[in-house]
């Protein structure tokens, strides 16, 4: 005999028993990386109350989702919704949502780009070497991180107009290997300038066949005066290019190739300075 009780799935069992969870706040984020989200909850452990229990981080997929996640959102719990500035930085102006917090640099890693840590960092990995004073001028982080950011720059430059105009073309998915220097059979830790000049012709002639030369000139010079408004370590997705540079440059000062990015990111982010993060973060909780 039936039973007139309807089942319930297992899909809705699960839902209901995990909405039954207990927690202090919910956090939604665009990042399906895991090295990406152990970062964030590293840094989000960090900036908030001890006390506060993180339920865990959802993973939306990308910004859009987050965004119409963050307008369907559930008022009667605590919920943090993250999504990275990117390139929208230069033309996109929200209104404050409280709940929506939009980092202030490009994306979380490049919260990790902290002088201090990234010298910790390099003394640590160079455990043959006992000198940290000769180790650091040798290193000379400040010198070569502005030669490469002047170089990227001009190509985030680019970059940011085709996603100005969403035209669908490849931007950061672009290899940063690919735009190195070279030295015989191997690949050296900073940018060639031809190689990052070539790329931007390339992208000029292929955005000008879509949007024209005329819009072209006058959106050029309007993301140029808005990276100009703003400091220079923010733009530039340390995640698929500085990051990358400055962890074989490290492996290389420090003689050591064994440790993986991965690990290096994950200890820089216990390593730096909160604040700038945490400023972000705390108006929103």
């Amino acid at each position: 005999m039936r039973s007139g009780i309807p089942k319930r799935s297992s899909e809705r069992i699960y839902a209901e028993s995990y909405l039954d969870y207990k927690s202090d706040i919910f956090i939604f984020i665009e990042d399906t990386d895991e090295s990406s989200r152990k970062i964030m909850l590293e840094l989000i452990q960090r900036a908030i109350d001890e006390n506060i229990k993180i339920d865990r981080l959802h993973s939306c997929g990308n910004r859009k989702k987050v965004i119409e996640k963050f307008e369907e959102r559930n008022e009667d719990r605590r919920e943090i919704y993250i999504i990275d500035s990117d390139l929208y930085m230069l033309f996109e102006n929200r209104r404050f949502e409280k709940g929506l917090v939009i980092l202030d640099k490009y994306c979380i890693e490049n919260y990790l780009l902290d002088i201090n840590a990234i010298h910790k960092l390099l003394y640590e990995e160079a455990y043959i070497i006992n000198d940290k004073e000769k180790l650091l001028q040798d290193f000379d982080y400040l010198k070569w991180f502005e030669e490469q950011n002047k170089l990227l720059l001009q190509l985030f430059k680019i970059y940011a107009i085709e996603k100005y105009n969403d035209l669908g073309i490849e931007t950061v998915s672009y290899s940063v290997n690919s735009l190195r220097k070279r030295k015989g059979k191997g690949i050296l830790c900073s940018c060639d300038e031809s190689f990052i000049s070539k790329r931007i012709e390339d992208l000029k002639i292929l955005i000008i066949s879509k949007i024209g030369k005329e819009k072209f000139i006058i959106d050029e010079v309007f993301i140029e005066n808005q990276i100009n408004n703003r400091n220079s370590d923010i733009i530039v997705s340390a995640k698929d290019y500085i990051l990358p540079l400055i962890f074989d440059r490290l492996k290389k000062f420090a003689n050591n190739t064994s440790a993986r990015n991965e690990t290096l990111k994950f200890r820089l982010a216990q390593m730096i300075n909160i604040k700038p993060f945490q400023e972000n973060l705390i108006s929103h909780l």
